[in-house]
């Protein structure tokens, strides 16, 4: 009797045990609180990417990337949705890897079993501009940082009009030797060019499609930009499509054009016109600093298709010379460089007054004619060949 009503009491406590186990297990699985409900909701969510058209890496024009978010769960997800791309199908390692991002994320609502649909403007970069890049691998991340999609992988399609980079320009200046001149208002210092000529070489690659394209090189006076503007034309350049370098280059002389600062640049536009809303290619550019004279750290920040140099000339105690008739003529190694806005019969004459050559000048062309070291008079005017 003593030891039934020692088991008795015994047996209830653990019966007790049992049901409040057995309770404690139903409330951690059933959905009550909000952070289980956050879980759940979150394991229900995936995403799908699509293309909304091209989609190309290393291009100034964002591609349409729409990004569709499906959830199964029975709560509606309110939140943002972060995406992070890569050219390479591995998780970037750190942050400065990533090459796409929409930062802090994109706000969506997306209601039970239902999908939202998020539409997003996209610039895809690589490491290297110029390297292949047959696909990008994209992770979609919830609000709590879980994976609804991870490395998915889009194809990258090529550009299938010519897309142009800008690599490198070379010109003549002396390095570290300077003249001050105006760019429009303001005093700069111009990278000196110690020559008869300004030389600016261009080096370009295209990472889209081959195609013609028509080049234009143009040189004004970057003080007004509205005096002897001079222009060269490329009406029809074939462009290589496989990546290689490619180079385009002018000489521009001060006796042609009347002033020795010069603001040299190029366009480029495609020969259809419907390849661009506005007929221009797209470059890829870079910049660099033009100093004021007052203040070395201050200055202008100018594009590398346009460069700004001051045509000193080499050293001869005489300078190129114009004529108020719109006629200039510039001492040269070994020649005469002369440029008219007329057509005419041009005599030179030695210093000793003898005529030397008879030339003819067309408007607008310049006229290169080889002479002998010496001075030289041309309309009243000395000038030295070297």
């Amino acid at each position: 009797m003593i030891m039934k009503k020692i088991i008795l009491p015994f047996v209830l406590m653990l019966m007790f045990l049992s049901t409040l186990f057995a309770f404690a297990e139903t409330v951690v699985y059933t959905p009550t609180s909000q952070s289980s409900s956050k879980a759940q909701v979150a394991s229900t969510l995936s995403a799908t990417l699509k293309p909304s058209g091209l989609l190309m890496v290393n291009h100034l024009t964002p591609c349409k990337l729409q990004v569709v978010v499906t959830n199964n769960g029975d709560e509606e997800y309110n939140g943002v949705i972060k995406i992070v791309g890569y050219y390479k199908p591995e998780y970037p390692e750190n942050e400065a890897e990533v090459r796409y991002t929409n930062g802090e994320g994109d706000n969506i609502t997306v209601a039970p079993h239902s999908d939202a649909t998020l539409n997003l403007d996209v610039s895809l970069y690589t490491k290297d501009p110029f390297e292949d890049c047959p696909y990008f691998y994209f992770w979609v991340k919830d609000k709590d940082g879980n994976d609804m999609a991870s490395a998915v992988k889009v194809a990258i399609d090529k550009d299938p009009k010519p897309y142009l980079v800008l690599v490198g320009v070379e010109n003549n200046a002396t390095p570290n030797e300077f003249e001050n001149a105006y760019v429009g208002d303001s005093y700069c210092r111009f990278p000196k060019v110690n020559d008869d000529f300004a030389l600016v070489r261009y080096a370009f690659r295209n990472i889209g499609s081959a195609g013609k394209l028509h080049f234009t090189i143009s040189c004004a006076d970057p003080a007004s930009y509205n005096e002897s503007f001079i222009s060269r034309d490329y009406p029809s350049f074939d462009v290589p499509g496989d990546k290689s370098t490619f180079y385009l280059e002018e000489k521009f002389y001060p006796a042609n054009l009347g002033y020795r600062a010069m603001h040299i640049s190029f366009d480029v536009q495609y020969l259809d016109s419907e390849a661009s809303p506005w007929g221009f290619v797209t470059i890829k550019n870079y910049m660099y600093h033009l100093a004021l004279v007052e203040d070395e750290t201050k200055g202008l920040t100018v594009p590398a298709n346009i460069q700004i140099l001051y045509v000193a000339g080499k050293s001869t105690g005489l300078d190129a010379c114009k004529a108020t008739d719109g006629f200039n003529v510039f001492g040269g190694i070994g020649e005469l460089v002369v440029g008219s806005d007329k057509s005419e019969q041009l005599a030179v004459f030695g210093i000793d007054g003898r005529m030397v050559s008879r030339e003819s000048v067309e408007a607008g062309v310049e006229k290169h004619i080889t002479l002998p070291a010496g001075v030289y008079i041309v309309k009243g005017m000395k000038v030295v060949v070297r």
